[in-house]
């Protein structure tokens, strides 16, 4: 057993794997490889749980080591910890994720991108209020990715994490209380990256703090948008389109300074939370809701109609993201949210009654159909942009 999962081994014989789902989902947060070492040292102390079966065999074959997961389930079967049925329904299970996906699983692969995912989870707790339930694992886990960040990368590559990440988010999601928000501002106001004014603003725009909001999410979009090679397919692409989105609110669109060109405003927006979207399938469920929205809710009818243009119709896109959205979320036990995502998809279905969808009318669609339309036009979109995108579409943020 290694010395570093000493953590999650204390805690799964206290609450055996499998009994809380939120926690199975926060695990599925590590890449594969680590995973899969985890998950042996628990299966080493309680070799009959179907569940460390389930999602020992699934990250054998997220870390390509497919004949492992398929050989663990004929160990199950051969020991009677699975019975024929369950034996038959994981193997299923799995040549059908792997014929599916090809390979890519929109699994975190290094260490600074489950930070974030993490503390995004944490924010999304904070605010359904789970995460009393959820803090003494979240604890084992942020114990962990600290240990690993600082002895070395995970297999795999991505956005360079900054040494400051951890402390603050450390920091940021201990402020319990305005005065404590504001304390963490103070020391981290003049950092330059867009994950830093992105959390800040989110959280203050949450707080109806809208002249704090607009100011930090202003200061995400404009270095993102300044140094789009730098963020563009990496973990902080969220945050760079998620600040463009929420600069499109109702809330805050009337903030936007008139000389900015908020048509490219909103096309950086869009192919950033694409970016997001296209490393992280539906496990991008805030930057799928998030372009939903901002294509549902932009105000500016001239930057949509341009918009439109490039991909048809808006509520279309936005069935698709919702939806997928939806799922997203239910994959991480997040119900509350899956469902109210899952709504807004059928809402908009429902309005869109006899009006023609590749010649059809919607209404004689199932809304899983339209989800996949909507995903292949999302996809056409991002296609058509993104030659031009990297040396066009100036938003007019100064520069410095």
């Amino acid at each position: 057993m290694g010395a570093e999962h000493l953590g999650f081994i204390g805690y799964f014989k206290q609450r055996r794997f499998g009994s809380e789902p939120p926690v199975m989902s926060l695990l599925s947060l590590l890449p594969p490889k680590d995973r899969c070492e985890i998950l042996e040292d628990v299966r080493a102390y309680d070799p009959a749980n179907i569940n460390v079966f389930d999602k020992l065999s699934m990250a054998y074959m997220k870390s390509n080591r497919m004949e492992l997961g398929l050989n663990l389930i004929a160990q199950g079967l051969a020991g009677g910890h699975l019975s024929y049925d369950n034996g038959q329904i994981l193997r299923q299970k799995l040549e059908s994720m792997q014929a599916n996906h090809r390979g890519s699983f929109g699994s975190a692969q290094n260490y600074g991108d489950c930070q974030a995912l993490l503390a995004s989870h944490v924010q999304q707790m904070r605010t359904n209020g789970t995460y009393a339930q959820l803090k003494d694992f979240c604890d084992v886990m942020e114990t962990y990715l600290i240990s690993r960040t600082q002895t070395g990368p995970a297999t795999g590559s991505g956005g360079a994490i900054p040494e400051w990440f951890a402390r603050f988010n450390q920091e940021f999601f201990s402020a319990g209380s305005l005065e404590a928000l504001g304390e963490v501002r103070g020391r981290y106001t003049a950092v330059a990256h867009p994950y830093v004014h992105f959390s800040l603003g989110s959280r203050y725009l949450y707080l109806g703090k809208l002249d704090n909001a607009f100011y930090h999410l202003l200061q995400a979009s404009s270095i993102g948008v300044r140094n789009k090679r730098a963020y563009w397919d990496t973990l902080f692409a969220d945050s760079v389109g998620s600040s463009i989105a929420q600069l499109f609110s109702r809330e805050l669109i009337a903030r936007i300074p008139r000389d900015l060109n908020t048509f490219h405003l909103f096309i950086s927006g869009y192919m950033f939370l694409s970016s997001s979207i296209g490393l992280y399938g539906n496990k991008a469920y805030e930057s799928l809701a998030n372009r939903a929205r901002m294509i549902m809710s932009c105000q500016h009818g001239a930057d949509i109609t341009a918009f439109l243009t490039y991909g048809g119709l808006r509520e279309v896109l936005a069935i698709s993201d919702h939806y997928r959205s939806s799922l997203g979320y239910a994959e991480q036990g997040m119900m509350d949210f899956a469902v109210n995502q899952k709504e807004n998809a059928g809402t908009i279905h429902q309005w869109l009654e006899d009006i023609s969808v590749s010649g059809r009318d919607a209404n004689d669609y199932q809304t899983e159909e339209l989800v996949a339309i909507g995903q292949q036009r999302h996809d056409a979109i991002v296609n058509k942009i993104k030659p031009e995108f990297f040396d066009g579409f100036p938003v007019g943020f100064p520069v410095g």
